[in-house]
C-alpha cells in the first residue's frame, strides 16, 4: 500500500477542485490498507456484466471515493480525485462501509479498454493503490455463447430473435455479426453474416434472407466467435401456394382442360372408361383408360334360400346414353391439403338391373332373370387426393377417399321377390367409389398425372437451394400451402 508521510486526525483538508469548487476531505491518521477481497481478488471481467465486492482491511472510513486503474496503460501522475474522470471499468462504493469492510461495485462497460486494472482508494484526497498481489481484474470481450433461437424455423423475410449471453455493445452494433448460411442455385452453402435488426447483451433480431438453408446458429464479436456449445440450428421456410384454380381455366394447369374428360360406365368386362381430354393426351395421357364396372357377376350380398343375385349396368354400349352411365361435369380444385375431383353423372332410362340366377339340372347351364330395374338420379361423385411430398420432385399419392350421393328408385319385376333395398343400394354406392379410388391409385393414372404436377411444384420452387422436406397446410385463400425446407433430416 502507498504511503503519505503525516496524518493530522481531524483537520480538515481543503482543495480546490477544477469543475468543483471548494471541497473538504477528512484527513485519515493512517491510510487505508486492503489485505483481501472477496469473494474474489484475481479474475476476468467480460464487457458489459458487473460484480459485487467486499475489501476487508483497514482504516476504511475516511475513504472518499475509488477508481480502477488500467496497469498496462502508459503511467499518469494522479493529481485529482476521479470525480471528473470518465473511467475505463467503472467502480462505485456501494454503501457498505466498517473501519475494517469497505463494499464496492465493478461494472465493465463495453467502452472499457481491454486489460488489467488495479484498484485505486482516495482519502483525505490522497490516492492509495492497491497492491495487484492483493487485488487485479482483467477486462476482455467474453466470446458469445448461443442458447436459444426464438422460433426455431421461420420463413425466408422473418424476424427472429437468437438468445444467449455476451452479444456485444448494443451501441456498437457493427462489432457484432450473427451468421447462418447461404445457397445460391448450384453453388455451396457458405456462412454469412444476416441482416441484424436489433441488439442487446443477451438477445439478436435478425431477418432470414432468401437462399439460406438449414444450419447452426454463429455469433461473432470481438471477443471471438460462438463457443460450440451448444448447438442451435435454424430451419429457414420456404412458403408457396397454389390456389384452388390451378386447374380452372384461368389456372396454372387449366391448359389440361381436365373439365373436358369423361367417365362412361357400360356394363361388361374392361367395358367402362376414362376418356381424357384432348390436351391431357398431348401430355401424356393415353387415350382410355378401360376398367369393369362393376366387377361382372359379382354377387350382391342378400340370398332367397340359395339363389345367387347380381346386379349389373342395364347395357353394353357405352356410347348409348340409355345403356350407359356418363359423366356430365368434370371439376378439379385444390382444396387445403388436397386435389378435390367432383364429377357428376346423368343417363336415360334404367342405370341398373338386378337378376337372380338358375341353373339347369341336367345341363349345368346357368341363366339370368331380371326381376329389378334400379334407376338413379343425381349421381355425384367426390374424390380427395391426398399427395405428400418428399421432395419438389418426389410426389406420390399418400390416399383417395371418394364418397358418392344418388337418389335411387327400385321397381320389383317378379312379385315372388321381395326385395331388401338398402344391400343393393350399398353394392352400387361401393363400386361407383372403388372404381374411381382404384383408377386414381392407379399406375395409369399416376405415372401420367403426378410428373405434371411435380414440375409445377419443382417452378414454385426455382431459384431456392435444393428443397428436401415440403409439408403442406391450407393456404389463406382455400389453396394449398406448401412450406419447403433445406434440413436433410424431416
Amino acid at each position: 500500500m502507498a504511503t503519505r508521510s503525516q496524518f493530522f486526525v481531524g483537520v480538515a483538508l481543503f482543495l480546490l477542485v477544477p469543475g468543483l469548487g471548494l471541497t473538504a476531505f477528512a484527513q485519515p491518521k493512517s491510510p487505508p490498507e486492503v489485505v483481501r477481497v472477496i469473494p474474489v481478488w484475481n479474475f476476468t471481467l467480460a464487457k458489459g456484466n458487473s460484480v459485487l465486492l467486499t475489501l476487508q482491511g483497514s482504516n476504511f472510513i475516511f475513504v472518499s471515493s475509488v477508481e480502477m486503474v488500467q496497469a498496462d496503460a502508459p503511467l499518469k501522475v494522479a493529481t485529482t480525485t476521479p470525480l471528473n474522470r470518465t473511467p475505463g471499468l467503472k467502480v462505485a462504493l456501494t454503501g457498505v462501509r466498517t473501519p475494517t469492510t469497505l463494499g464496492i461495485l465493478l461494472e465493465a462497460p463495453f467502452s472499457a479498454p481491454d486489460g488489467l486494472y488495479f484498484l485505486r482508494i482516495w482519502a483525505g484526497g490522497e490516492p492509495f493503490d492497491v497492491p495487484q498481489e492483493v487485488f487485479k481484474v482483467k477486462v476482455i470481450w467474453e466470446r458469445p455463447q448461443i442458447r436459444d433461437c426464438v422460433p426455431r424455423q421461420a420463413s425466408i423475410g422473418s424476424v427472429v430473435t437468437v438468445r444467449g449471453k455476451h452479444f456485444g455493445d448494443p451501441a456498437q452494433p457493427g462489432k457484432t455479426q450473427v451468421l447462418g448460411y447461404l445457397r445460391q442455385p448450384g453453388e455451396l452453402a457458405r456462412k454469412a453474416p444476416f441482416e441484424l435488426v436489433s441488439l442487446s447483451p443477451t438477445e439478436a433480431k435478425v431477418r432470414i434472407p432468401d437462399n439460406a438453408v438449414f444450419a447452426r446458429w454463429d455469433v461473432v464479436t470481438p471477443g471471438g466467435p460462438a463457443w460450440d456449445f451448444p448447438v442451435v440450428n435454424f430451419d429457414p421456410l420456404y412458403v408457396r401456394t397454389f390456389p384452388p384454380s390451378l386447374f380452372q381455366p384461368d389456372g396454372t394447369l387449366g391448359f389440361l382442360h381436365f373439365s373436358d374428360s369423361q367417365f362412361i360406365y357400360a356394363d361388361g368386362p374392361q367395358n367402362s372408361a376414362f376418356f381424357p381430354s384432348s390436351a391431357m393426351r398431348a401430355v401424356g395421357f393415353e387415350d382410355r383408360y378401360l376398367f369393369t364396372f362393376p366387377p361382372y357377376e359379382k354377387r350382391v350380398d342378400f340370398l332367397i334360400g340359395s339363389t345367387k343375385i347380381r346386379v349389373r349396368l342395364n347395357g353394353a354400349n357405352r356410347l348409348n346414353p340409355s345403356e350407359s352411365l356418363g359423366s356430365t361435369t368434370l371439376g378439379l380444385v385444390v382444396d387445403g391439403t388436397a386435389l378435390k375431383v367432383d364429377i357428376k353423372f346423368e343417363s336415360q332410362g334404367t342405370e341398373f338391373v338386378g337378376e337372380y340366377e338358375t341353373q339347369d339340372i341336367f345341363s349345368k347351364k346357368i341363366t339370368w332373370h331380371r326381376f329389378l330395374d334400379v334407376n338413379i338420379d343425381n349421381l355425384s361423385l367426390t374424390a380427395v387426393l391426398t399427395p405428400v411430398f418428399f421432395t419438389a420432385q418426389d410426389i406420390r399419392i399418400q390416399s383417395v377417399a371418394v364418397s358418392s350421393s344418388f337418389v335411387p328408385g327400385f321397381v320389383v319385376l317378379d312379385t315372388n321377390f321381395s326385395v331388401d333395398q338398402t344391400p343393393i343400394k350399398d353394392f352400387i354406392k361401393g363400386e361407383v367409389e372403388a372404381s374411381m379410388r382404384n383408377y386414381l391409385l392407379s399406375d395409369n393414372f399416376r405415372l401420367a398425372f403426378l410428373p405434371i404436377f411435380a414440375r409445377q411444384v419443382q417452378a414454385l420452387f426455382q431459384g431456392s437451394p435444393r428443397i428436401n422436406w415440403i409439408d403442406v397446410g391450407r393456404a389463406d385463400d382455400g389453396g394449398m400451402k406448401l412450406v419447403g425446407s433445406t434440413r436433410t433430416v424431416r
